[in-house]
């Protein structure tokens, strides 16, 4: 009879433990919105060197990993910001994922310099909902290849290879 109580209990304490998670995660658009439209402004904010507006979505106490793994606060970020003439980020390939008044956002950003090629930066955002509305609270950026972030041909991927080969034996040839 224990053993009945114990795993009744346990299937029910699961049962209301999967309710409560997708209770929580928000299907609705509005939310969702609001903080893709966050990200859009961070975005613009960066290439215009707009402190104020990063001042405003950026958490007192944020946590910014970059790629080279440095933990920058968010006075540092402040401290350091500059207008980046001619770039442009593309946030399209973020998705957002609402739980309560967290909000994880997730994909690839693509950053593209004039006369450069384009860099692909692999973005995890976290956003809590506080009294001034969304704000970012940690953020980690790893730059990936190109072959990760695209869905590549077989002739593409070819060609990319290709020309990596190509600068190898530059650089070899240029040692010897």
């Amino acid at each position: 009879m224990k053993k009945i109580f114990t795993v009744t209990l346990l299937v029910g304490a699961m049962s209301s433990f999967g309710l409560t998670q997708n209770k929580n995660i928000s299907g609705s658009g509005s939310e969702e919105q609001a903080v893709m439209q966050l990200e859009r402004e961070i975005a613009n904010a960066y290439v215009q060197g707009d402190a104020k507006t990063l001042e405003r979505i950026f958490a007192d106490d944020l946590t910014n990993t970059v790629d080279n793994g440095f933990v920058l606060t968010k006075q540092a970020v402040l401290h350091d910001l500059r207008p980046m003439v001619g770039v442009t980020i593309d946030v399209s390939g973020l998705r957002p994922r609402i739980y309560d008044k967290t909000a994880v956002v997730t994909g690839v950003v693509v950053y593209r310099v004039p006369g450069g090629e384009a860099d692909y930066v692999s973005v995890t955002d976290t956003f809590v909902k506080q009294q001034k509305g969304w704000q970012l609270i940690a953020s980690q950026q790893r730059r990936i290849p190109v072959w990760m972030a695209c869905k590549l041909e077989d002739s593409e991927l070819k060609r990319l290879v290709a020309q990596i080969d190509q600068l190898r034996r530059a650089r070899f040839h240029s040692f010897h």
